[in-house]
């Protein structure tokens, strides 16, 4: 889920999908199915990212199907009709039921002058008993009836509005922090948490709260902090009412880095503004895969998974290169978003990532024969700050900016799977969120298929603890993703290779639990 790189449901069906040139499917299609549109976007919401992909849902401007997911997905950005418009704001309130509403942007409605100053992020404190302000219901329509709240509810109303009024689509990361929002139907939204280690001395640490206090040492301090955080793909011309900030709350005077601006840890005020909340964003034109079907014909290594030379338990089977434990003892990992994911893995350098949920500490091994060309282990940490921030998780806007990463370029003539075609255009393979300190190569050193490089994480914009798995045709920052197919370690209970010895490969799809075999569950059992 990374910002590396400029990076920025529908039903899927529970199946690995085909690939003539890797041999045959290891399962055909199966009567359960992986996640929803409304599942995937649940998961990520019970930790306090609420999605609102708002521009994927319109079928009206040109489309692409995605050959492993089915889904079609906006390649168009345009102006719509009424009538489509509305087709799409139904789908929103349909789709997202904690959404407020969209409203169209009709430029000819304000003077030049007032249009530059449109702020992309609007912030309403309260309206009036002015009826006018009230002509237009529409973000009251699912949760009110169609009509606007009465004269005396209307001054509770704290609005956050995305608004749009360029002609392509933007992509919004928006955090609140240390406050209470609901949504359309007055509910409070799930918030979530950001963790930030940072260094500090020692006598800042009496002031910190000790709800947001982790752990501390001589050196440093690590602070737990609250926050919402809206991930939304804002079309042209609209404005995206997100939520409204719950009432009857206050605010302590405390700095965004948990350190109080005064010796009263205990002073909060009521909030009547906006503006006694912090807020953070990232707002940036949607850049789109120009080929989301580009599929490099590599198999990697299952990245969990080491490779052995010699058998030191006879309970353990083999194949002609690794044990395999029994299925019983051996972990498998739910993919947690896949291509074309809801949260993040919709731009041109992310679209076919994949991750996988796992504890912070997990081992990861390479998942080619390659040599590594970047290593970034220590999260950017800047001692020209005076407060340098040396490790960031959770779902802050501006953990995007923050990560932990290797990457390897992968060996094409050690990397053929048995395929005559191999595809020897070059292909490099990133792990992102790796935990500080924990690799254990540097960049030139030579790698071979599943050796221990590095440890998992949860550094940088990092909802749980996960790896996040993508693969490039070359390393440089503006680099398209590609997909990539993972190999079978060997044959168990009709999966893996077959008699012949040609390797199956299989794809992960939100929602199922793999290991190096492939597919192990649905999530639907």
């Amino acid at each position: 889920m990374p910002n590396t790189k400029k990076k920025r449901g529908n039903k899927k069906t529970c199946r690995v999908e085909k690939s003539t040139a890797h041999g045959p499917d290891i399962e055909t299609e199966l009567a359960a199915s992986f996640w929803t549109l409304s599942e995937e976007c649940a998961y990520y919401s019970n930790l306090g990212c609420h999605i609102a992909n708002i521009a994927r849902l319109s079928n009206t401007t040109q489309t692409k199907t995605n050959t492993i997911t089915g889904k079609k997905g906006l390649t168009h950005a345009s102006t719509l009709s009424c009538s489509q418009y509305s087709e799409m704001y139904q789908a929103a309130m349909q789709s997202y039921p904690w959404l407020l509403g969209i409203e169209q942007f009709d430029p000819s409605e304000y003077h030049p002058e007032d249009l530059e100053r449109i702020p992309e992020i609007g912030l309403d404190d309260g309206l009036d008993d002015n009826e006018d302000e009230w002509e237009d219901a529409d973000i009251f329509d699912e949760g009110n009836g169609g009509c606007p709240p009465s004269t005396i509810e209307r001054h509770k109303f704290m609005t956050l509005t995305l608004t749009n009024i360029k002609d392509s689509t933007n992509v919004c990361f928006v955090t609140v922090w240390d406050v209470d929002l609901c949504g359309r139907d007055g509910r409070i939204l799930t918030s979530g948490w950001n963790v930030t280690q940072q260094v500090a001395p020692m006598s800042t640490l009496n002031g910190c709260k000790d709800s947001e206090m982790v752990s501390t040492d001589e050196n440093s301090i690590e602070a737990r902090r609250k926050c919402t955080t809206f991930i939304v793909l804002c079309p042209p011309r609209t404005f995206v009412h997100l939520c409204h900030l719950a009432p009857n709350q206050s605010v302590s005077t405390t700095h965004k880095n948990g350190i109080e601006e005064s010796g009263d840890s205990n002073r909060r005020v009521p909030i009547t503004s906006w503006s006694q909340v912090e807020i953070e964003n990232d707002i940036q034109p949607w850049s789109r895969h120009q080929n989301v079907n580009d599929e490099h014909s590599t198999l990697i290594h299952f990245p969990f998974c080491e490779v052995k030379d010699s058998i030191h338990d006879k309970n353990m089977t083999i194949d002609n290169t690794q044990m395999v434990l029994p299925t019983k003892q051996r972990a498998s990992y739910q993919c947690i978003q896949s291509e074309n994911g809801q949260l993040t893995h919709f731009f041109h350098g992310n679209y076919h990532a994949v991750d996988f949920a796992c504890p912070i500490g997990t081992t990861l091994y390479s998942p080619v024969d390659g040599v590594v060309v970047n290593v970034n282990d220590k999260n950017g940490n800047n001692a020209a700050n005076d407060n340098p921030i040396f490790e960031v998780s959770g779902i802050a806007a501006t953990n995007l900016f923050h990560w932990n990463s290797i990457m390897i370029r992968a060996d094409p003539t050690s990397n053929a799977n048995d395929i005559s075609s191999t595809d020897m255009n070059p292909l490099f393979v990133e792990y992102v969120h790796i935990q500080s300190k924990s690799c254990l190569v540097q960049i030139g050193d030579h790698v071979a298929k599943g050796q221990l490089i590095c440890k998992s994480g949860s550094v940088g914009f990092s909802p749980t603890p996960h790896l996040h798995l993508s693969a490039y045709r070359n390393g440089d920052d503006g680099a398209e993703s590609v997909r990539v197919r993972f190999e079978c370690a060997g044959k168990e209970n009709g999966r893996g290779r077959n008699a012949d010895g040609k390797v199956y490969s299989f794809f992960p799809l939100a929602g199922g639990w793999y290991d190096e075999f492939g597919l192990v569950q649905t999530g639907k059992e």
